[in-house]
């Protein structure tokens, strides 16, 4: 599209954009390395921060506050909850990059899979790879989750293809713990003014593929039906 002669010059100043958001080779999915508008930079990050991949959970460690070790407690047995862990700032997991709130707020925006609802990532927790009758493995995310908004109306609610929702600009005060696996996609968050309020509206970043097919029926108009499917689904 950008290198064909009629293309608008609009859109063609827009081709820097269009290319850090979706890159193909990652899942089919839309980069999650999110471009930043001039007022929403990158944080400055030392260069001996502890970042961390699937093979990599190497980082300072920290003793576990009561909050964060009281949301251990209920994904797991009390006596596997661990008093300390390594803290990572960022960590990639099926290429797609997370990163703690002070890092990166983008990258630090969830939507938890299957309920949809919007976190934030506060720390990245890595645990001892062993796995012992006392020890807890692998990686987890502290997060606290959006609030719901006090309006009357969602207006998005009458359009569902678009997967946008007012949310609360505020967190919860509770902590939550969430798995990698437990992650659909990362969201992206506009502030508005709705009812009077300040609220965000929030939508997935989860790319979809549209698959629209006709069926036919002998006494009747052909109808379009249409199926949303995610890049994991077989087709």
């Amino acid at each position: 599209m950008f290198s064909k002669a009629n293309c608008p010059q609009a859109i063609w100043h827009c081709a820097e954009m269009f290319n850090k958001l979706v890159q193909p080779q990652s899942r089919n999915s839309l980069a999650i390395d999110m471009w930043l508008s001039p007022h929403e930079e990158d944080n400055d990050v030392d260069e001996d921060e502890p970042i961390g991949d699937e093979s990599n959970f190497h980082g300072p460690t920290i003793r576990l506050d009561p909050d964060t070790r009281q949301a251990l407690a209920q994904k797991l047995p009390r006596k596997l909850v661990p008093t300390t862990a390594a803290r990572l700032t960022r960590f990639t997991h099926d290429g797609i990059n997370y990163c703690i709130k002070d890092v990166h707020e983008g990258n630090s925006g969830v939507l938890g899979k299957d309920s949809q609802i919007p976190y934030c990532i506060e720390q990245i927790l890595a645990f001892p790879e062993d796995v012992t009758n006392t020890k807890v493995q692998g990686l987890w995310f502290v997060v606290r989750r959006h609030r719901s908004p006090d309006v009357r109306i969602d207006p998005y609610g009458r359009y569902p293809l678009l997967r946008a929702k007012l949310w609360s600009t505020q967190l919860e005060s509770t902590v939550d713990v969430l798995k990698p696996t437990e992650i659909d996609s990362h969201f992206a968050k506009c502030v508005i003014q709705w009812e009077g309020q300040e609220v965000a509206v929030v939508v997935s970043l989860a790319r979809v593929r549209l698959d629209c097919f006709l069926n036919f029926k002998a006494d009747k108009e052909p109808f379009r039906a249409c199926k949303f499917r995610t890049p994991f689904e077989n087709n």
